[in-house]
């Protein structure tokens, strides 16, 4: 799943729980609203009922959004997990070769820097990602990476 995926499917995730909010919301404004005016005559005390009405809404609607928030979190790290479990697999595959396996995101950061890799350039994982050509190589010798990588 691509990034940007990743970013619609959360999209979604977080209109869903504020339509749920806002659909509670309403019913809630409407039914309690009208439950005070029928259950209680007196002004005086349907203010009072009101106000702990208010309170209630507070309330009620903090534990739905936890809930709700809760539920997505476990959603995200479900995914996370499965991401990882992938990554952490494609790292063994490439440790296991010969060949230098290497990966960049756009901007020219290592994602994955096998052990042959590492090999041939003098560095362990550990000191290359999370960073770019420049970082590691000479200016001269990195520019020429980094346009290689940008044409691949």
């Amino acid at each position: 799943m691509v990034v940007r995926d990743i970013f619609r499917e959360q999209h979604r995730r977080i209109l869903r729980i504020v339509g749920i909010y806002v659909a509670f919301a309403a019913l809630w404004i409407v039914f309690s609203d009208q439950a005070v005016e029928a259950l209680v005559p007196d002004r005086e005390a349907r203010t009072l009922v009101s106000i702990g009405k208010g309170w209630a809404f507070v309330v009620v609607t903090a534990l739905l959004l936890y809930g709700l928030m809760w539920r997505s979190w476990r959603q995200i790290r479900a995914a996370m997990d499965q991401r990882l479990q992938a990554f952490r697999l494609l790292q063994a595959v490439a440790d296991s070769s010969d060949d230098s396996i290497f990966a960049k995101d756009l901007a020219g950061h290592y994602l994955l820097f096998n052990r042959a890799a590492g090999e041939f350039v003098g560095k362990h994982a550990e000191e290359v990602i999370g960073k770019t050509d420049h970082d590691l190589f000479p200016s001269a010798q990195a520019d020429s990476l980094m346009a290689t990588h940008q044409r691949i």
